[in-house]
């Protein structure tokens, strides 16, 4: 069993600390996994080899109380917490410690929105923390127009949550230029576009990244640009804003 009393650093520009009680996935997304590549290959002798054995860390869940200072949080990226294959209690064990301290934004992220609302229903105890100051992010990736379906289950789990919604377009693969799309990305309060990292690195089309950026100005939701995007190359600057109120707690 792995232990550490506080919370570990993260490589991911947009927040500062990884908060990880649930390792593994079971997605198999056809293109390099930097989490599955972190477990399987880097920290093998930690989180074993097979990256779809998910495994649960009950002992990390005192973590957040250890970290006093405020602190964008990512809860469970090394995995989908949200995954059907995941069991209720450990989602529900993962929101309480959440919940313990509420002085950090926790910043989820899943491939399976539609659980967020399914949770609720059946374990409403877990999301006390919507009730807190950490209003919690709860966010879905979009590779393509073809998997909108996501945005839509987003929509709907958190209609009723004090919540913000987010969706990471990241890696951004086909081209987002759709009305369908366009409708969906309107409620939300944070877009994040990224590439294709990892042995067989892409970079999304200019044109497609230009048009999330003008949609974005267009409907005055904030957006961040990954620093794995190829600026010079995109002819695009670089912008990583922050929602009002997201950034203001960590200050």
């Amino acid at each position: 069993m792995v232990s550490a009393k506080t919370m570990g650093y993260t490589g991911i520009e947009y927040a500062e600390r990884s908060f990880n009680t649930i390792i593994g996935c079971r997605h198999n997304c056809p293109w390099d996994c930097w989490a599955r590549d972190v477990a399987t290959t880097r920290h093998a002798q930690k989180y074993g080899e097979d990256f779809g054995d998910v495994q649960f860390f009950s002992d990390r869940l005192e973590q957040p109380m250890h970290t006093k200072k405020p602190q964008r949080v990512l809860v469970n990226f090394m995995g989908d917490m949200w995954g059907d294959w995941v069991f209720t209690d450990w989602i529900a064990r993962t929101l309480d410690a959440c919940e313990k301290a509420p002085w950090h934004h926790y910043i989820f992220l899943t491939k399976n929105p539609k659980r967020y609302g399914e949770f609720v229903r059946e374990a409403p105890f877990g999301f006390e923390i919507v009730r807190t100051n950490a209003r919690p992010w709860l966010g879905t990736s979009v590779e393509s127009v073809d998997k909108l379906g996501r945005l839509d289950d987003l929509i709907n789990a958190t209609e009723n949550l004090h919540a913000f919604r987010w969706v990471s377009l990241e890696p951004l693969l086909g081209s987002p230029i759709d009305k369908s799309m366009e409708s969906r990305l309107f409620h939300m309060d944070w877009i994040v576009i990224g590439a294709l990292t990892g042995k067989q690195p892409k970079q999304p089309d200019k044109e497609w990244v230009d048009w999330l950026v003008q949609l974005c100005k267009d409907y005055k939701i904030p957006y961040f640009l990954k620093d794995n995007l190829d600026f010079k190359g995109l002819g695009i600057e670089k912008v990583q804003q922050y929602p009002n109120g997201f950034k203001k707690i960590t200050e």
